[in-house]
């Protein structure tokens, strides 16, 4: 009995039919998957820019301190504080993060930590993760951009301030009544950094 032969796919038929042609009759086809690849490509980022703009209109800024001096005796103490944002793209936690971590989420409960909205956070083209780690060792929601950051300099967390700043506060508590009092620094260093404000 003669064997039937396999019926070519159409994937096998144009492959070999475009390896038939030659280079001249290849070029209008090239032209046009590069006009449609930048047509692609220009939708794309006006898809993005849409998308980014209505993520920065919620509003949402993180917040660091860092340089902690404490105040003893007559010396005065300070810290230094760094807000920057709005974000402008956002990964919300699913339900299925919610059941993969919900042992996690309930010992965080317990502590009376809050469970952030929010998986990822992008701001100024960098991301910041919720680091499930360390709410763990320290029953507090903090951003890193890695996940094993234990310097408290690096953690961010999401903050009511509505612009971006830089600032250093100075404490003074003595006998003459308590002080604090605001410096505010010219450039934010990540703003600086990325180019972005």
């Amino acid at each position: 009995m003669d064997t039937v032969k396999k019926p070519q796919t159409a994937y096998n038929y144009f492959i070999k039919t475009w390896s038939s042609l030659a280079e001249e009759q290849k070029k209008p086809f090239q032209k046009q998957a590069q006009i449609d690849k930048d047509r692609y490509s220009s939708e794309l980022k006006v898809f993005i820019d849409i998308e980014e703009s209505k993520t920065r209109k919620k509003e949402i800024f993180i917040k660091r301190s860092y340089g902690r001096v404490p105040c003893i005796g007559m010396d005065n103490g300070f810290e230094s504080f760094e807000v920057i944002g709005p974000a402008e793209k956002l990964v919300e936690y699913t339900e299925k993060d919610f059941e993969k971590f919900k042992k996690h989420f309930d010992e965080l409960k317990e502590y009376g930590t809050d469970i952030p909205e929010y998986k990822s956070i992008s701001v100024n083209g960098l991301w910041y993760h919720h680091n499930l780690k360390i709410a763990k060792k320290y029953d507090c929601t903090v951003y890193t951009t890695t996940k094993n950051i234990h310097h408290n300099s690096s953690w961010w967390g999401i903050t009511d301030s509505k612009k971006q700043e830089h600032y250093t506060e100075t404490y003074n508590f003595n006998m003459m009544g308590d002080k604090k009092w605001r410096s505010q620094h010219k450039n934010t260093w990540r703003a600086t950094t990325f180019g972005k404000s």
